[in-house]
């Protein structure tokens, strides 16, 4: 099997997420990436789902018997730019703080939020080649948390 990517516009209303996303895990497969976000046409979402189909044709089939989907393109893997996004969270302490800024940067990380006891870094690694897409949110929270499990949070929209 080999992984697919498409790029989905739906309508921008409560309950279609989970109506594509169970769509494609009624038959069997698994999604492998999903980010959705606006458009820059009011009321409408773009959603990318990578996901390893092998029968891609019977999916796209049922996505468009389902009303919020309006149009559904599959992604040549050879023509499109992907990226991985890593959000990172890390103890520091008043010694440690320079050292670990200095080592993210050599990745070309770059430090998001610093904070006495923590540094939240940003990496984002192209992958491959040429058509672009939203990259979703990823988000991790400032400061102290109480809670420190899970240090990431999924957030709707990146203001």
């Amino acid at each position: 099997m080999s992984e697919r990517i498409l790029s989905v516009l739906v309508e921008d209303k409560p309950g279609v997420l989970a109506r594509v996303s169970s769509t494609i895990s009624r038959r069997g497969f698994n999604i492998n990436s999903l980010s959705v976000g606006p458009t820059n046409i009011e009321g409408r979402s773009k959603m990318t789902i990578v996901t390893e189909l092998d029968a891609v044709e019977q999916v796209k089939k049922q996505l468009n018997k389902l009303v919020n989907v309006i149009k559904i393109v599959e992604l040549d893997p050879n023509m499109t730019i992907e990226t991985e996004v890593l959000l990172l969270k890390v103890s520091i302490n008043k010694d440690s703080q320079t050292s670990v800024i200095e080592k993210a940067s050599l990745s070309n990380a770059t430090s998001v939020d610093v904070g006495q006891v923590s540094s939240s870094l940003g990496l984002a690694a192209p992958l491959a080649g040429a058509a672009a897409g939203g990259a979703g949110c990823c988000c991790a929270g400032g400061g102290v948390v109480a809670a420190a499990p899970p240090l990431l949070h999924p957030r709707p929209r990146c203001q």
